[in-house]
């Protein structure tokens, strides 16, 4: 038997960078259209000819992504592409944006793609010269996605969640300089119904115009929307059943994060108003998985033993609570312990012995390879002692 054909091609091992602001952007779209943006982009490159982004995927290329078997290829490229004659099926032409930029007050409303062409197995995509700049050259506020992860998406409400998850996880751990911890994310229900094209911010002119101000109305919003019944999901229940819930099952089976959520209640009756996204790198998440069992299954010390074991070791008159202070500054770790003392021994005219002991368990002092004879200061030359420990814890507690 012949070697078994990989799922993904090589490439799509690859990542690829998203503008930030094409992410958190409304508008609805399809599937097809996140999976083809996605192989798309990692392709673009500048036309020479003016300064639109142009990008070609060849047929492997687009049979991969789309799933499908070259024989109804054509017919799948052209359905996602083009839109029918009923007019109900949106395609990637008809894929339009509404980005904002609350600081400046402003917004634009585009389309994504200028126009599409599929010819001897090759798509060739022209996107909107005004979104140039947020397509390639990125230098700042961008997300890095995993494109074989994209890829894997089957459908396009999980992977519109993906996009903005990994973002606000990545933009939050950057300002707070946090990679290993947990981030939270709430947005506004009515939002995240704009954002995933629950509700379509261009369905209706007061929609629109409530849905560009820099803070909206989302009370109106939704009310319109249930009312000129363009709202796919008329309830929360409904939302959080066919799309929640299976968007977020679907990001945490397929992609490397892992998110789980909360509501947010408030106003008459408790209704909900907002979603609290709790996400994690599940690298990271294992990470602290390990150091949680590491804690969990360490032999448990007993302070007492611990001390009476240092006493064996230092042979001054040191109170209970000298001893205590040095053992938690090295972390009951008795080889960090003896390395102090040992570095002790050869330093002389020492008046402190704990708080010398302290500092060179907390620089990490070596003691020298040979040690020298070192004058002790007076009351320092003890005689090596037999304890009777009993009697020695009852020293120790009573210092």
């Amino acid at each position: 038997m012949g070697k078994e054909k990989e799922q993904f091609p090589e490439y799509m091992e690859t990542t690829y960078k998203k503008s930030n602001i094409l992410i958190n952007a409304r508008g609805k779209a399809t599937l097809m259209a996140f999976r083809l943006f996605a192989a798309a982009i990692g392709q673009a490159h500048k036309s020479t000819e003016d300064n639109t982004v142009v990008a070609t995927i060849p047929v492997k290329t687009l049979s991969n992504i789309i799933g499908t078997k070259s024989n109804s290829l054509y017919e799948t490229v052209f359905e996602a592409t083009v839109k029918d004659n009923s007019g109900k099926r949106r395609s990637l032409l008809d894929w339009r944006i509404i980005i904002k930029d609350d600081e400046s007050e402003a917004f634009r409303a585009v389309n994504v793609l200028q126009d599409a062409e599929y010819k001897n197995g090759t798509l060739k995509l022209r996107f909107n010269n005004s979104l140039t700049d947020e397509l390639i050259g990125l230098k700042s506020n961008f997300t890095i996605l995993n494109l074989q992860e994209a890829v894997k998406l089957n459908s396009v409400y999980s992977s519109q969640l993906y996009e903005m998850l990994k973002s606000n996880m990545d933009y939050q751990r950057a300002i707070h300089k946090t990679p290993a911890k947990k981030i939270e994310w709430q947005i506004n229900l009515v939002e995240l119904y704009l954002r995933l094209g629950i509700i379509d911010p261009e369905c209706d002119p007061e929609v629109a115009a409530e849905s560009k101000k820099e803070s909206p109305n989302y009370d109106k919003i939704l009310k319109i929307a249930k009312e000129k019944k363009a709202m796919k999901y008329g309830t929360f229940g409904q939302f959080k059943k066919w799309v929640l819930t299976r968007a977020i099952d679907e990001v945490n089976e397929n992609t490397s994060i892992s998110v789980s959520y909360d509501t947010f209640r408030s106003g008459k009756g408790g209704k909900v108003t907002a979603v609290i996204f709790t996400i994690n790198d599940k690298i990271e998440e294992e990470k602290e998985m390990i150091i949680e069992d590491e804690i969990q299954t360490a032999p448990e010390i007993n302070e007492m033993d611990f001390i009476l074991k240092m006493s064996r070791i230092i042979k001054e008159d040191i109170s209970f609570n000298g001893f205590k202070a040095i053992a938690e500054a090295a972390g009951y770790d008795m080889g960090k312990i003896e390395k102090a003392y040992q570095v002790a021994e050869s330093s002389p005219q020492i008046s402190n012995l704990v708080g010398f002991m302290l500092t060179a368990i907390k620089n990490g002092y070596e003691p020298a390879v040979k040690k020298s004879s070192v004058k002790r200061m007076e009351g320092w030359d003890f005689p090596e002692r037999t304890y009777d420990y009993d009697e020695l814890e009852r020293k120790l507690r009573k210092n």
